[in-house]
């Protein structure tokens, strides 16, 4: 297939998170993790934007953190990551910390919504890596918390910003980057 010809030249920088895409891939307790092309895609974003604080709504076992991580370290940035599942979090914490980023990702075990309604916390940037109806949810709250809001997941490849000049899919979105 030609989508598989294309995605044998993108790698991960680091082999945790192929560690985890590859274990992902075989397990049907976890979310399907973002595809490589969405991460490649989210961190060309975080090197364009160059966020301070980031949140990741949806953390399962820490895969699009880590990835998310790499680039925020490098310009001494922070995500704070939220999933409501408890085991799924302590996997997070476990990556994360093989991935040597625990300084940089704040993992919390709380419902999204709730974690919304209570945090005072403004961000620069908002990753929304969660799929079913909650995700409409939370957009609606999480709007509240920043300028521009960011969603490319590999669900429905959206992303509602400016930034883009309006461009809806991934593939617009990756097109109008490069113009």
């Amino acid at each position: 297939m030609k989508e598989n010809y294309i995605l044998s030249f993108l790698k991960h920088n680091n082999p945790i998170l192929d560690e985890i895409l590859y274990s992902n891939l075989t397990r049907n307790d976890v979310q399907p993790s973002s595809g490589i092309e969405v991460i490649k895609i989210l961190q060309l974003l975080l090197l364009i934007k160059k966020p301070k604080l980031m949140l990741e709504l949806g953390t399962s076992n820490g895969y699009s953190a880590i990835a998310c991580g790499e680039i925020l370290k490098k310009f001494n940035a922070k995500l704070i990551t939220v999933d409501s599942k408890e085991r799924l979090y302590k996997e997070a914490i476990k990556n994360i910390k093989k991935a040597n980023l625990e300084n940089t990702i704040s993992p919390i075990c709380d419902d999204v919504i709730n974690y919304l309604n209570k945090t005072t916390e403004k961000f620069d940037f908002i990753y929304q890596d969660s799929v079913g109806l909650q995700e409409y949810q939370y957009i609606a709250i999480a709007k509240r918390y920043l300028d521009k809001y960011y969603q490319c997941g590999e669900y429905n490849n959206i992303c509602m910003s400016e930034a883009f000049g309006g461009k809806k899919t991934a593939d617009e979105q990756l097109f109008y980057i490069m113009k």
